[in-house]
Parts: structure tokens; sequence; C-alpha cells
């Protein structure tokens, strides 16, 4: 199998238009398919996994696992345009913790 460096996942095909720009998608429901891929993927040395909000509240335990390793960075796609989602409550938590504090909301 190629090297992958950056995947998408998605419950649907929403995330197919990733494959335009050359990130290389999988379409995932159950949540033990979505832990093997994971770790077929960290294995396999891939960089950035995003993964719809959905998705990655499915797998907190997974996310806690990758949190302290270097690769892979698991990334919440926020599909939603609301404040409180997941993914850019991640987002917003990524920001603080590189620059020190909070540049987008000021919460």
């Amino acid at each position: 199998m190629a090297k992958v460096d950056i995947v998408a996942i998605a419950e649907d095909d929403t995330v197919l238009l990733f494959n335009a720009i050359g990130i290389k998608t999988y379409t995932i429901k159950e949540r033990s398919a979505l832990e093997k891929k994971i770790a077929e993927l960290a294995l396999e040395k891939c960089k950035i996994i995003y993964l719809t909000e959905k998705l990655y509240e499915l797998i907190p335990e997974v996310i806690e696992k990758y949190e302290l390793e270097s690769y892979p960075i698991i990334i919440p796609l926020p599909l939603k345009e609301t404040k409180e989602s997941v993914g850019v409550k991640q987002i917003k938590k990524n920001v603080e913790k590189a620059i020190g504090f909070d540049i987008l909301w000021g919460d």
C-alpha cells in the first residue's frame, strides 16, 4: 500500500471532495471499524487524520491515546457553524495551547 500522509474519514460521502485535493478518504460508520482504521493508519505513519465531528465524538479514548504522540494528529472537521461544536472547540484548544491564550473568541 502507498504511504498516505493525510486522510479524511466520514460516516457518509461528504469527504469525497477531499480526493480532489489529494487527500485519501474513507467512509466508515461503525466505531470498531474506525478504531481499526486509525490504528492501521498510525502504523503506516499517517501524519494527519481528519474526522467528522460525529466520528470524533465516538472515540474519545482513541483521541486521548494519540494526543501525546507526534503522529497521527487527529483533527475534527467542524461541519456545524456553531461556536459550541466539538470541531471548533478542539481548534480553539489547539490555538490556546500553541500561543498561550484564546485569540478566536476571548471566552
